[in-house]
């Protein structure tokens, strides 16, 4: 049998992280409605040290495939030049991936950034300024990104630092982030455009020929942006059901470089291209490579949040295909109440 390793449940003591009566199961099944959550109610800071400490590469692996770095420009009559600049750092899941936030706020320290609740999302962000100059920055030095976030990265550290030294506190210096600014993200607003002519654009940090610094990347880049699937396609009348299995990390068309690298790195599945939008994938549907390679390796090194409940499914499904059970009605049965449970069909309710 394959052995498919679900995440341990992590305990969490602390009765303060939410607001009172905003009571929460670990095991990712919640005992209220997030109902209750909306509004954007943030949370209490204060996290309880877990006994696990997930690993500084599968931070940046999860970054990687989620996160974001941001620079707003707003108007603002209480400062001299009548702009405020801010910096922020976040990553923003489903809501009922929390605890894989609550583990990242636990990763960076408690008293760093916060987490919102707003509608079916969950986010934590860190917008002090000292804490992104004093945790965040240092944590991607060492563990740095490896798609093109990185460049993104890159901007965004060097307008905290003309922040850091004061800068943006000036008209010149505004100017200055805004030229860093237009290469970041989507660039510049049409608000900033009219407000500050001739703003010419850093050029963007080419990022090419990265390689995958750590399996634990891969285990919180797949944990962010993979997907294992089970589909049960009908066939003509009177003709067995098409079982399809497979695992599947999507990305822009601007890091098909980095997806090509995944073959080697796993030793088994292709890259094809979205014909109808801008994305890659690297795909394996093939049982033996699943078996073999893919399904060893997540075993290694878990995925986290509700990816890993996804993962344990497919596992027994692909136990199911590689026995040949699934060519009996009751093999598809089992397979369709398998997929009947996983990714978007999974129920979080009590």
């Amino acid at each position: 049998m394959l052995r498919c390793i679900l995440w341990n449940k992590i305990k969490f003591q602390n009765k303060d992280i939410f607001e009172k009566k905003q009571t929460f199961k670990t095991n990712r099944i919640f005992k209220r409605s997030y109902s209750s959550l909306v509004n954007s109610k943030t949370l209490s800071n204060k996290v309880t040290n877990y006994k696990h400490k997930i690993d500084p590469w599968f931070v940046t692996g999860l970054i990687d495939a989620e996160g974001s770095f941001a620079i707003s420009v707003l108007k603002s009559p209480s400062t001299k030049i009548g702009w405020s600049v801010n910096a922020r750092f976040k990553i923003t899941v489903h809501k009922t991936d929390l605890d894989l936030i609550l583990e990242l706020k636990n990763f960076f320290g408690e008293n760093i950034g916060k987490i919102v609740m707003f509608k079916d999302t969950c986010t934590y962000r860190v917008d002090k300024l000292n804490d992104i100059l004093e945790v965040i920055i240092p944590h991607f030095e060492i563990y740095p990104l490896v798609t093109q976030k990185l460049a993104d990265y890159i901007l965004f550290k060097e307008i905290v630092s003309l922040m850091k030294n004061k800068e943006h506190l000036t008209l010149d210096g505004l100017r200055k982030i805004l030229s860093f600014k237009a290469s970041l993200n989507l660039g510049l607003s049409s608000e900033l455009k009219d407000k500050f002519l001739n703003i010419e654009a850093v050029k963007r940090p080419l990022i090419i020929d990265k390689d995958i610094p750590s399996p634990f990347w891969m285990a919180g880049f797949t944990t962010g942006d993979g997907s294992f699937y089970l589909i049960v396609r009908a066939n003509k009348l009177n003709e067995k059901p098409r079982i399809d299995i497979g695992f599947t990390i999507a990305q822009h068309s601007r890091d098909i470089l980095l997806l090509e690298k995944f073959i080697d790195f796993f030793k088994c599945g292709r890259v094809k291209k979205d014909s109808r939008h801008s994305v890659h994938y690297y795909v394996v549907t093939n049982i033996k490579d699943i078996t073999n390679n893919i399904i060893p390796f997540f075993n290694k090194y878990n995925t986290i949040g509700v990816k890993s409940l996804n993962f344990t499914d497919w596992c027994e499904g692909a136990e199911i295909i590689k026995s040949k059970a699934h060519l009996s009605e009751e093999g598809v049965s089992h397979i369709i109440a398998i997929q009947g449970r996983m990714n978007s069909k999974r129920s979080f309710n009590t």
